[in-house]
């Protein structure tokens, strides 16, 4: 929830709870505030970095089961959304960067990137790319992955 997001500077609370089977993370919770400036703030052609520090808690599902991880972090964000071709092409790209703040090797990371093409009105192709790395993960598992998907969207 951004406060003001309208101007180059604004303040921001954040909070995210999510489940990775693929990682055996049973329950993530993010919570955490900050700031972020907008430094391209055109409607078509918008970036902004980001700055916050949250308190993190990740429960793995498996081995070591039970095991809870509380840290407080740093999280590093760049976003950017740019509308090309006469508005034919949408690249959009978030990438995080999300340290212990006091060991920056044990970190979380994270960049989607997505690519929209419009076909007719109201209908777009869209590919979309994913790759995150956990810091910790259950045992037997990937601290990293990649995920790539193609779709067709309808807005309506």
């Amino acid at each position: 929830a951004d406060y003001i997001h309208e101007n180059f500077l604004s303040p921001f609370l954040l909070q995210v709870i999510e489940y990775d089977y693929s990682k055996g993370i049973d329950l993530r919770s993010q919570s955490g505030a900050g700031a972020k400036y907008t430094f391209i703030p055109d409607k078509d052609n918008k970036s902004s970095v980001s700055l916050a520090i949250i308190y993190d808690y990740t429960n793995l599902a498996e081995n070591p089961k039970g095991y809870a991880d509380n840290s407080t972090r740093f999280s590093f964000r760049l976003k950017t959304k740019q509308i090309l071709l006469d508005s034919h092409l949408t690249v959009s790209a978030v990438g995080y960067f999300q340290p212990k703040y006091n060991d920056f090797s044990e970190n979380n990371q994270r960049v989607e990137v997505n690519i929209s093409i419009p076909i007719v009105n109201n209908f777009s192709f869209n590919t979309n790319y994913i790759y995150s790395l956990d810091n910790v993960v259950s045992v037997g598992r990937k601290r990293a992955d990649n995920i790539l998907t193609f779709s067709l969207k309808y807005e309506f």
